[in-house]
Parts: structure tokens; sequence; C-alpha cells
């Protein structure tokens, strides 16, 4: 049973790395495309190729930045194969993810497993910069659900910005389809519910309510029956509505209309 910010964060942490796997096929299709300023001339390059190019770029623009400290006129740069603006939205979404590891590390500083003591980071670093840094999405999957509500709440909306930018930027649209059969949302009535298909199986898929209104209404008083009827197992005022795939109303739509819904059309 998780809280449903919890949900929500994990949710975040699923569909930005799912965004970020279009990022090099994304890539390549701009390399393809964007003409060499140049020469005028089309020009392929291979990821390669690509990745030398923006590790000079970044440390000209760092180069840049400091001369601008101290008074150095910048010099002039060369035409870019990618838009300088992907480049530093992938440096966001580095820095961001650090912001969210470190947030949710300290939540868990005393836990005997989850703390990052000085010796394990330096560990997990290393682990990171030969695999390519997938370390921290596994720590924050793991960590996530032990840590406070008010701090995944902090998490989700930090990730869910950067994931709405990179998609945006690549006209990718959220992973998330219409369940087939299911009924209305307990709260507003509405037929707006959505499974988010961006976790690696079906069991930590979510449904939520698109409706932007519909916001828990919490517990309530007990005594008079006037709390929230989402049905989720703990609920909270003001949240997005949001059930894991062993809620009754994933059951109520049917055992596998999640998996019949992860073959459509987003709509």
């Amino acid at each position: 049973m998780h809280h449903p910010h919890t949900l929500h964060a994990l949710a975040a942490i699923w569909s930005l790395r799912a965004a970020l796997t279009y990022l090099p096929d994304y890539r390549d299709a701009l390399t393809i495309q964007r003409r060499n300023l140049a020469t005028g001339r089309g020009r392929m390059r291979t990821l390669a190729e690509l990745h030398a190019f923006d590790t000079l770029l970044r440390a000209e623009r760092a180069e840049r930045a400091a001369g601008a400290m101290t008074g150095l006129k910048p010099s002039a740069s060369p035409p870019a194969p990618v838009p300088l603006d992907l480049i530093d939205l992938e440096q966001d979404i580095t820095s961001v993810l650090a912001a969210a590891v470190d947030i949710v590390a300290y939540a868990n500083r005393a836990h005997p497993v989850l703390q990052l003591s000085p010796l394990w980071r330096i560990v997990i670093e290393d682990l990171g910069v030969r695999r390519g840094g997938h370390w921290r999405w596994s720590y924050l999957v793991a960590a996530i659900p032990g840590t406070p509500p008010g701090l995944c709440d902090q998490v989700e909306r930090m990730l869910a910005e950067e994931d709405a930018r990179l998609r945006s930027a690549m006209g990718l649209r959220p992973d998330s389809v219409p369940v087939p059969g299911a009924p209305p949302c307990p709260t507003c009535r509405e037929r707006r519910l959505r499974v988010q298909t961006s976790a690696p199986s079906s069991a930590r898929w979510t449904i939520v309510c698109r409706t932007d209104t519909c916001l828990c209404l919490g517990d309530g008083d007990p005594r008079a029956g006037d709390g929230c009827p989402c049905g989720m197992p703990i609920r909270a005022r003001g949240v997005r509505h949001i059930w894991d795939a062993s809620s009754p109303l994933a059951s109520s739509a049917g055992a596998d209309a999640a998996h019949r819904a992860s073959t459509l059309t987003v709509a």
C-alpha cells in the first residue's frame, strides 16, 4: 500500500526514463535532416561524432561562462548539428536527476541499506560512470517507497517538469492510454481514466484520472461519511487521484484491460 504521492513519484521516474530512451533516435533524426550551415550540404554524423561534438560544445559553453564573469568577450560558435536548447535540456535533466537522488538519499540517510554513505557513494558513482548512470534510476525506484510523501511530491514535480519539456521537444506524447472497459472515475464520474504504461511491467502500471479539477477530498469525517469516494487505500486531500494495478478499480476494468490498453494508439 503506497501513498498517492509515492505512486506519482514512481510514475514520473518511469516516464522520464522511458522518454530518454527515444533521445538517441531523435538526435540521429535531427542529424539526418539538419543541414550543415558551413558547407550548405547535408552531412551525416554518427552518434559517436555527435557525442564528441557535444562534449566539446559543453566545454566551450563553460569557458564562455567563465569568460563572461571575468569580462572577456565570448567568441563566435560554429554551427551545431544539434540545437543548443536540446543540449541544455539534457544537462538540466542530469542536474535534476542528481538533485532528486540527493533529496531521497537525505530522507533515507538513517536506513541501513539505502543510505548513501561516502564509501557506497564512491562505489555507485564508479558504477554509474561505467553503466551510463543507470544506478540513479534503480536507486530512486528502490528508495522512493520509504521516502516521506511530501518529499515524494517534490521529486515527482521536479521529474515531471523535465519529462514534459523533453517530450515537448521531441514531439512525444505521454505514455498513457485509455483503459478499455474501465468504469468512470469514482469521484468526478467522468470517463477519463488512463493507464500509465511507462513502467517496465504491467504490475507497476498506474491508473490516473485526467480531469484537472479531480482532486482527492481526503478522509473527511468518518462519522458523517463525507470522505472522498475515490477508493484509494490512502486518501490525501488535494492530491491527484492515482490507483495501482492491484487496486479494486484496476480489477473492475478486467484482468487483461491494462495489457490490451498497451497496444492501443495514444489518443
